[in-house]
């Protein structure tokens, strides 16, 4: 600012005034301590740090307008409380940049502090109450190595390589960001369960190697904005445990690799909300997921484009709404024992006979494959209702593409084993072959778009296309059992053995109506 000088006739002599520049000044010298409460200036105004209950402090000028805090006998009945008390008149309100936290006794139950941004490191060596700040920033390192009740940040928490939130026992309570959560090679890591929600008004992203961890259940995951997952592997949310539910208010966007899991659970996914999506992307889009156990109620409201979605065990309870028609496009649902109740209220597509997508899957629902690409018998496909058409695409039940030549798998004798799968034959193209089944059930005979052909009268017999697949390589496991419908009518388009044919393909099934032969 300028000088203001004044005249010697009114002061007597002359007198010069000067207002120095706030924003050119280090963090002003009323700092100190060890003290219960201390007034600290800085560029963001006057802000006001005190402790209630046990402990001291001592604040010191850490450079570039932050403040290094340290904390003197602190317990777990200690509340650090940062509150601004005169921010800067006509300017943007600026937190007070925190750049430590160093508590001597390694203790302290709660830091409130919701005008203040944690930028570097903050350790508590047991338990802990609840922590608050306006922003947690990229180099941010913060450990409590016991258990803690709330993680609450007003505004964003953006933490690069390097930066962490780590948690070595429960969050007993919740996990609240007003704004974004961005993992951009940063760790948000909970040693044990996360008892209540991990709440996120806007955008979650991970990138970068960034993840999401947690040692055992989460009760809920809930995001305001898109989730997006971004190369390269490692990047993603793991849950080692249970994931009681998984909200997304807009859509969840992955890597789009086949070899790079960008969500997994350990044990079950409860329940999962895909609320967004649309512009011919679908909702849940270039998703690599993996469930060791069950998916359960799983609701895609805008289709599932180019992703991979596999449980060991089941997937049941599960409606997938459409983008323009389809609901499903170039993805695979891979389920080690059951897929039941599942509606897909569209067309369910693959486009690979057509135009080949190097970003997606060719279109697969099938039970008995596990995600290592072990197929296993007795499974089953029960309760799947296509409200659209099924084009290019192929439903299977304890049926693998290779290892076998076409036949219904043999009776077992006393002590016997059941048929396997045996290994691809070299340059094999390990696609579905062209399923031949027609049902006599009227005047004419229908395409039912299973290996199976149901006379007259008799039992069913195998029929494969020859003309389509000349070889034979499927391989019928036991105990397979597919219940489908199709109301859009069903669609295979001319093409050769090196991509799938549509099928509905199990030891037994009705197949689909595709109209007179």
């Amino acid at each position: 600012m300028k000088s203001v000088r004044g005249r010697a006739g009114r002061l007597g002599r002359g007198v010069e005034f000067v207002v120095e520049r706030l924003e050119d000044r280090r963090v002003l010298s009323s700092l100190g301590g060890p003290a219960a409460d201390l007034p600290v200036l800085t560029r963001g105004g006057l802000f006001n740090v005190a402790i209630n209950g046990p402990g001291l402090e001592r604040i010191s000028p850490a450079g570039h307008g932050q403040v290094a805090i340290t904390l003197f006998a602190t317990t777990i009945d200690t509340t650090l409380t940062i509150s601004a008390t005169l921010p800067r008149f006509h300017q943007p309100f600026v937190p007070l940049q925190i750049a430590s936290i160093r508590l001597i006794s390694g203790q302290i139950g709660t830091i409130n502090a919701p005008s203040a941004d944690l930028n570097g490191p903050l350790t508590v060596n047991g338990t802990m109450n609840k922590v608050t700040f306006a922003d947690i920033n990229s180099n941010a390192r913060l450990t409590v190595n016991g258990a803690l009740n709330t993680i609450n940040v007003l505004n964003n928490v953006n933490l690069g390589p390097g930066g962490f939130i780590r948690v070595g026992g429960d969050v007993t309570n919740a996990v609240d960001v007003g704004g974004s959560l961005n993992l951009d090679g940063g760790q948000f890591a909970i040693g044990r369960d996360l008892t209540g929600a991990l709440s996120v008004t806007g955008d979650m992203t991970l990138s970068d190697g960034g993840r999401f961890v947690s040692g055992r259940d989460v009760q809920a995951i809930n995001i305001g904005g898109n989730l997006v997952v971004s190369a390269p592997a490692g990047t993603g949310l793991f849950i080692d445990g249970n994931l009681f539910n998984l909200k997304v208010n807009g859509f969840f966007q992955g890597q789009g690799s086949p070899a790079a899991v960008d969500f997994s659970v350990g044990l079950d996914l409860g329940g999962m909300s895909i609320l967004g999506g649309g512009a011919n992307a679908g909702g849940l889009r270039g998703v690599n997921m993996n469930v060791n156990k069950s998916i359960n109620a799983l609701y895609v409201a805008r289709g599932i484009f180019n992703s991979l979605i596999t449980a060991g065990v089941s997937i049941v309870g599960m409606t997938v709404g459409p983008d323009g028609a389809t609901a499903l496009l170039d993805s695979q649902l891979l389920a080690g024992s059951q897929i039941s109740s599942v509606t897909f209220l569209g067309d369910v597509v693959s486009n690979f006979p057509t135009s080949p997508n190097p970003g997606g899957y060719a279109t697969r629902i099938v039970a008995g494959e596990l995600r290592g690409g072990q197929y296993l018998p007795d499974s089953s496909v029960d309760g799947l209702v296509i409200t659209g058409g099924l084009v290019d695409s192929v439903i299977a039940a304890s049926v693998a593409p290779y290892g076998g030549d076409g036949t219904l798998p043999p009776p077992v004798p006393y002590g016997g084993t059941q048929r396997t799968v045996g290994s691809p034959a070299p340059g094999s193209y390990q696609t579905y072959n062209a399923p031949a089944g027609l049902t006599f059930s009227g005047a004419s005979p229908i395409k039912n778009y299973s290996e199976l052909t149901f006379p007259a009268s008799g039992k069913p017999f195998v029929t494969w296309d020859t003309a389509l697949s000349p070889v034979i390589d499927n391989t019928i496991l036991a105990g397979g059992v597919a219940n489908v419908i199709v109301e859009g009518g069903v669609t295979s388009t001319l093409h050769g053995p090196q991509f799938d044919f549509t099928g509905v393909l199990a030891e037994t099934t009705q197949g689909v109506n595709g109209g007179i032969a």
